[in-house]
């Protein structure tokens, strides 16, 4: 679960597997932290021992699992508590990225002569085959809905700092917990699809035609913990907002974490998320 007391994917599960709305699997990429109380190689100097740790473990992990880097904790003194990798977590960090049309209005004629009428640019609401290459990397959401730029930079600024995060966590965790999180950091930042170069043949394919230039969105968020789905339902939130399904008035009524509100939230799709850092009073991972 993605509480402070687990090491767990956001989505409560130990695989990083969701399914996608074609009932296809989809893999979130993560970088989470284990430890292990361990008397291996007790004659050997500590930076063998890591490496051998290292390498013992990678020689049975499937080739999209891999442990980076191993640290020695040294033991706490008498009476002490000992390091425990779930329960110990200062800081976490999760990244999520998207790629979606911005939401664009267009001119056309009246009917019957009458004045232009104003309506979004119909690239806009052509769906994800607009969006998608065959190089996209795979922890990206390919989002089907134009979506407004400035609404994604209010909602998470708005949704940044003390909350009661109850209407963006499982129903279990609603009343059974203190949903009252301090989220540090709840940024986001836009990058223009333009230009796709094939690397084999060197083509590049030109995205900007009829005004749809795809945008790519990287979500950045920070606290102390998250509860389960919390995250992938705060970027639902912040999604149904920008493509105009919830208004953003109604933001207080959510916070105020009553099952009414909970049922607006939806959590956005498993993979686009990444735990992309840990951080631990004597450690930073």
């Amino acid at each position: 679960s993605e509480d402070d007391a687990d090491i767990k994917s956001d989505d409560g599960e130990a695989k990083a597997d969701a399914m996608d709305s074609n009932g296809a699997k989809e893999r979130k990429k993560e970088k989470q932290t284990q430890h292990r109380d361990t008397s291996l190689f007790q004659h050997a100097s500590p930076s063998e021992e890591l490496w051998q740790i290292r390498r013992a473990i990678n020689s049975r992990l499937p080739k999209d699992v891999a442990v980076r880097s191993c640290r020695l904790i040294p033991p706490p003194p008498p009476g002490g508590k000992p390091f425990e990798a779930r329960h110990d977590v200062q800081n976490k960090r999760y990244t999520y990225r998207l790629r979606f049309h911005r939401r664009k209005m267009v001119s056309i004629a009246g009917d019957e002569g009458g004045p232009k009428m104003q309506v979004i640019s119909p690239i806009c609401l052509s769906g994800q085959n607009t969006l998608r290459s065959a190089h996209d990397p795979s922890n990206m959401w390919i989002c089907p809905w134009a979506l407004d730029e400035k609404l994604i930079q209010k909602v998470c600024h708005l949704l940044q700092g003390q909350h009661d995060f109850s209407s963006f966590v499982v129903k279990c965790d609603r009343r059974s917990r203190n949903n009252t999180i301090y989220l540090k950091r709840f940024s986001v930042s836009f990058k223009d699809v333009v230009e796709d170069e094939d690397e084999d043949t060197g083509d590049i394919m030109d995205n900007s035609d009829d005004t749809g230039i795809p945008c790519n969105a990287t979500f950045v968020l920070e606290a102390g913990g998250f509860r389960r789905q919390m995250v992938r339902r705060l970027i639902g939130f912040v999604v149904d907002v920008a493509r105009g399904h919830c208004s953003l008035d109604n933001i207080d009524e959510t916070l105020k974490g009553s099952d009414e509100a909970a049922q607006q939230v939806h959590a956005a799709p498993a993979c686009g998320l990444t735990l992309s850092k840990v951080e631990y009073k004597i450690l930073a991972c």
